[in-house]
């Protein structure tokens, strides 16, 4: 259940954020339109290669797929049983109601609330999408850290390109840590949190502390959110590159491997509208040095953005057909 007593932000220091956001999205798109020729731009998207765009778009909607199996495996192994349809439905809405909201967390918040209707446990599911979520963004920052550890002479030579897989690397060991040292860094807050006499959120803490050491133990779990965590993130950084074929552009394929996930990382940082802005910023300042021009570069971001576009209309579909997603009868996991 919810936290009754926690915080809420009044309507109009949301409204204020909103408008902050919306500054930020609309003053990058503006910066990087002086540099870019338009007709250019619009030449590259229209004479995107179609066969090129259509396996795109296949490998999207495996990739959901994919992540709808590993996510429903590692639930099974709790033996929480959910039919395979309703948790794409839940993967499909969430994506939707993430981009049309302001907030970059109402993905993930449509995600737990949606699955909690089906095994009734706030915990669990909390636990699972961060444990998956965790894993993503280890796998994202590894392959990055990877590529550029073994491939540095096809990486772009410039101090900037030096740094940026030098942070990509202290992201992955970061997020490792943050896993290896959850149960001393739970129990200091739990601590914190009966010192100031929270008893209620202490207890919340170590209950999804609990579901969530439960998923991290070896395992078929663990390796169900390794393995479809692998797939989702080697998969987004493919499609990236094969829209760049459909553009005719000639870019090493290490470099996608370094660069995809920094641009993600970029993205999580709450400054835009769903990462407007910031997204076609971060592949146009991190292609140039792979040799592109600045509109050749924003015309691989753009039409990346709108391969997205696709499914988060489709789950806007299935919104408008169903709402957030509910269990029906027979449904529910036991």
């Amino acid at each position: 259940m919810m936290d009754n007593n926690a915080p809420r932000q009044p309507p109009e220091k949301k409204s204020k954020t909103w408008l902050l956001k919306l500054i930020v999205s609309g003053g990058i798109i503006t910066l990087i339109l002086t540099q870019v020729d338009i007709p250019a731009f619009l030449k590259a998207i229209v004479t995107a290669n179609p066969l090129w765009l259509a396996g795109v778009l296949a490998l999207i909607y495996m990739e959901q797929m994919v992540v709808a199996f590993s996510w429903r495996a590692m639930l099974s192994t709790k033996g929480f049983n959910l039919p395979f349809k309703p948790v794409l439905d839940i993967l499909l809405v969430s994506n939707f109601i993430g981009f049309v909201m302001p907030s970059s967390m109402g993905s993930d918040v449509v995600k737990v609330v949606s699955l909690s209707r089906y095994i009734s446990n706030t915990a669990e599911a909390l636990s699972s999408l961060v444990v998956f979520r965790g894993v993503g963004y280890i796998m994202l920052f590894g392959i990055a850290a990877t590529a550029a550890a073994l491939f540095p002479g096809r990486l772009p030579d410039a101090p900037v390109i030096e740094l940026t897989t030098m942070a990509v690397t202290a992201l992955a060991a970061l997020f490792v840590a943050g896993f290896f040292f959850s149960t001393p860094m739970t129990r200091a807050g739990a601590v914190v949190l009966d010192w100031f006499g929270r008893d209620g959120l202490k207890a919340k803490l170590l209950k999804l502390h609990s579901a969530f050491i439960s998923y991290m133990k070896p395992g078929p779990a663990m390796y169900m959110a390794l393995s479809g965590a692998a797939a989702l993130q080697m998969n987004r950084i493919i499609c990236v590159y094969m829209t760049s074929l459909a553009l005719g552009f000639n870019v090493d394929f290490v470099a996608f491997c370094v660069f995809v996930p920094v641009i993600a990382a970029l993205m999580m940082i709450p400054v835009s509208i769903s990462g407007i802005g910031v997204r076609e910023g971060g592949y146009v300042f991190f292609f140039t040095y792979a040799g592109l021009d600045a509109g050749q570069a924003l015309s691989l971001g753009v039409l990346s953005f709108a391969m997205d576009l696709t499914f988060v209309m489709l789950g806007g579909l299935v919104y408008w057909k169903k709402g957030t997603t509910k269990p029906v009868p027979g449904e529910t996991a036991p």
